[in-house]
């Protein structure tokens, strides 16, 4: 599935792969890629992503009902999840950091960081598992590396 059959270029005893010669690239861009004619970045666009996310979402919350789950503790846990699982799936998506840095700037991972610690907050109050030195705990671990690096020069 990996390989690729490698033609010999007439007079030119290298290996060729469609129009490239035997270099370092050829094996990256020949023998690992399976298919040459895909381009290399094939990534989702966002609304493919958004599509993705609500399927597999959805597919896992009636595996979830269906086994049994239910209450506010899951209801939390299930929020918790899908809000990560989205983050995580559109940073996949096609340009969407690009957009995030060009609109938000630095102001990004503040936004970021803020909605990682009210995700965090929605968890531990929904499965009446709060207690501040707990939150202190997240918040510490959130916002410190934010602190650190926002104090850096560059």
């Amino acid at each position: 599935m990996y390989a690729r059959r490698v033609i010999p270029d007439g007079a030119n005893t290298r290996p060729v792969c469609g129009d490239r010669s035997v270099i370092p690239e050829f094996i990256c861009s020949c023998i690992l890629r399976y298919n040459l004619r895909l381009p290399i970045t094939r990534q989702l666009g966002l609304f493919s992503m958004l599509g993705l996310w609500a399927l597999l979402t959805l597919i896992g919350v009636f595996f979830a009902v269906w086994k049994g789950y239910g209450g506010h503790a899951f209801a939390a846990t299930l929020t918790a999840f899908a809000f990560l699982f989205l983050v995580m799936l559109l940073f996949a998506a096609r340009g969407m950091e690009t957009i995030l840095a060009a609109r938000l700037g630095a102001r990004a991972g503040y936004l970021l960081g803020g909605a990682l610690f009210l995700v965090y907050l929605i968890y531990a109050l929904g499965t009446n598992t709060f207690t501040l030195g707990r939150a202190a705990t997240a918040a510490a671990l959130v916002f410190v590396p934010l602190g650190i690096a926002a104090s850096a020069e560059r």
